[in-house]
């Protein structure tokens, strides 16, 4: 049994580093994107067999959401640094912003003009369902979590709890601190729990990315209305101050006339 349990932490352990580098290569790409559009390095590409095909960093939004733990870490570097922010939980809470911001106007850039837009309507999608599959074992946990607080009074021994951080940090530290009998299924634990947290430390992310995404599917769908009023109102801006412009102008060369006269 302790040799099948290794057998599977490998390649859990394997795929997990694997996943993190893409992750981090493809931001990079992304961000890239942002300034190049789809002008360099196309976005589509034919085949050996001139068959028409596709990149692949903006198919695969589990290893963009999930895991982006070096990514983050980055980002909260930099934001730190450049406005001096001394405090980790705003430079992630700024970080968790920024980086759905950055990959949704990448992919609007790269792809917005394949196929007329569907092709990046479906990709919007494609993150809405994975986010919404995602957010599925957090939903079950919450509910797990909440009935035994409600049924906690109920419970012998524990009539006397009271839920604060000290006692969930005791649970999680218990959790995360439990050993197996046989070492050579410790491997096995490490690579879960390195999963485990790798997935805890990206939930606030993929709550934040996906408003972004409703956020994006409604201004493409519908922003047309929004762009046109947006330009009327800069047109009559402008009309305004050219007539403002033009009446100043006016005045100064009337009072100049009537010194010359």
């Amino acid at each position: 049994m302790t040799i099948f349990l290794t057998i599977i932490g490998v390649p859990i352990f394997i795929f997990t580093v694997i996943s993190l580098c893409i992750g981090t290569a493809n931001f990079i790409l992304i961000f890239s994107d942002i300034f190049t559009g789809n002008n360099f390095f196309r976005y589509q590409y034919k085949n050996k067999m001139k068959e028409l095909q596709y990149r692949n960093r903006y198919n695969i939004p589990a290893i963009n959401y999930i895991f982006s733990f070096f990514t983050l870490t980055a980002l909260m570097g930099i934001i730190g640094r450049l406005f001096d922010i001394d405090s980790v939980l705003i430079a992630y809470s700024i970080s968790i912003c920024v980086y759905p911001v950055i990959l949704n106007i990448g992919m609007y850039r790269k792809t917005s003009k394949i196929e007329q837009g569907v092709y990046f309507r479906d990709l919007l999608k494609n993150h809405k369902k994975f986010l919404q599959l995602s957010f599925l074992p957090l939903a079950f946990l919450i509910t797990i979590i909440g009935f035994l607080f409600a049924s906690m009074d109920k419970i012998e021994g524990l009539t006397g709890w009271i839920m604060s951080i000290e006692n969930l940090s005791k649970i999680i530290e218990s959790i995360y601190g439990m050993r197996s009998a046989d070492v050579d299924s410790h491997f096995f634990q490490h690579s879960l729990k390195l999963l485990l947290i790798i997935y805890i430390f990206s939930v606030p992310l993929q709550v934040v990315a996906y408003f972004c995404n409703q956020v994006s599917e409604y201004i493409f769908e519908c922003g047309k209305g929004y762009k046109t009023y947006f330009i009327q109102i800069w047109n009559g801006f402008k009309c305004v101050f050219k007539q403002a412009w033009g009446k100043k102008n006016k005045q100064g060369d009337g009072a100049k006339n009537n010194g010359e006269f």
